[in-house]
């Protein structure tokens, strides 16, 4: 059994593969599963070794946890990767994907993928849809520990059971749960944004980009404008669309006013009218006047209530 324990795979993707005696023979790039089970189980290694891609399978593997990967032949033996029909990668098909409940309704994104054995072979049974799951891929999850540690709130594991999620299939675009949605609880999106600002300009874009995109619109509303603004600047106009048009008009109009004017332009052309019309219009305003500081939502009250 090459697996001990569990492993998350967001700790190992990059790591070097070692031969039986000790040479480096390439760097995991993904790991290939195969389903026909309660849990999709791994199949082999997909080694990156300059410009080929190799494949080690499973039964060939010896060691491997987060600190140490290795394979009982050399990478003379092994043959490069070719695509199977029953296989997925963990990487390439699982990760970032959305997992929607039985109704079509999405809940949370795939930020990373746990293994662990089951039945005596290595599994996919667990998937974590958290903040610890970005910071982890992201290298900095200790860091995340640390902060939160600080503001007395505890960074969680979110998890999601394998065993709630309808099985593997070809072409897969989502995953699904087999329960109804369930509420899954989450991190205020202040606490979110003091993370943002606490990483480095290229771990921002990361991070911000693995946020689902509710998550994100909240969170944007807490940075700083510079912020916001290098945030929207650096992400494709169709995704900064989405998540602009998930904000009030009136923080949506302050975040457009930072933009450069060609990316500003682009982004209202791509919301829906009736919204770009409210953002027009709360631009209209200089930020500090009264009508900058008003909103164009409101509450409607039936006749009779006073």
């Amino acid at each position: 059994m090459a697996l001990v324990g569990e492993v998350f795979v967001a700790d190992v993707i990059g790591k070097p593969v070692l031969d039986p005696v000790g040479e480096e023979i390439g760097k995991l790039r993904d790991i290939a599963v195969v389903g026909g089970g309660p849990f999709p189980r791994a199949a082999g290694l997909l080694l990156e070794r300059k410009k080929t891609v190799l494949f080690l399978p499973w039964e060939e593997v010896s060691i491997f946890n987060r600190r140490i990967i290795s394979s009982r032949k050399r990478d003379s033996d092994l043959a490069e990767y070719t695509p199977a029909p029953d296989q997925l990668l963990i990487g390439k098909d699982l990760l970032d994907k959305q997992i929607v409940d039985i109704d079509g309704a999405k809940v949370v994104r795939v930020n990373d993928v746990k293994l662990a054995e089951e039945g005596g072979a290595a599994c996919v049974t667990d998937v974590d849809v958290g903040v610890r799951g970005i910071l982890r891929r992201l290298g900095v999850e200790r860091r995340g520990e640390t902060f939160f540690r600080t503001i007395r709130h505890p960074l969680r594991h979110q998890m999601i059971s394998w065993s709630l999620i309808q099985p593997l299939h070809e072409k897969l675009d989502r995953l699904t749960l087999a329960v109804s949605r369930q509420a899954l609880a989450e991190i205020h999106p202040a606490d979110i944004a003091q993370i943002i600002s606490g990483l480095s300009p290229e771990e921002r874009k990361g991070f911000f980009g693995k946020l689902d995109l509710e998550m994100a619109a909240e969170a944007l509303h807490e940075l700083e404008p510079e912020v916001q603004a290098d945030l929207i600047t650096d992400m494709d106009k169709e995704q900064a669309a989405d998540v602009i048009e998930r904000m009030p008009p009136d923080e949506a109009a302050d975040v457009i006013a930072d933009l450069p004017l060609e990316k500003a332009q682009e982004i209202l052309g791509l919301i829906e009218k009736e919204e770009a019309q409210d953002i027009h219009e709360l631009l209209g305003h200089e930020e500090d006047t009264a009508g900058g500081l008003m909103t164009n939502e409101y509450l409607a009250y039936p006749p009779g209530i006073t």
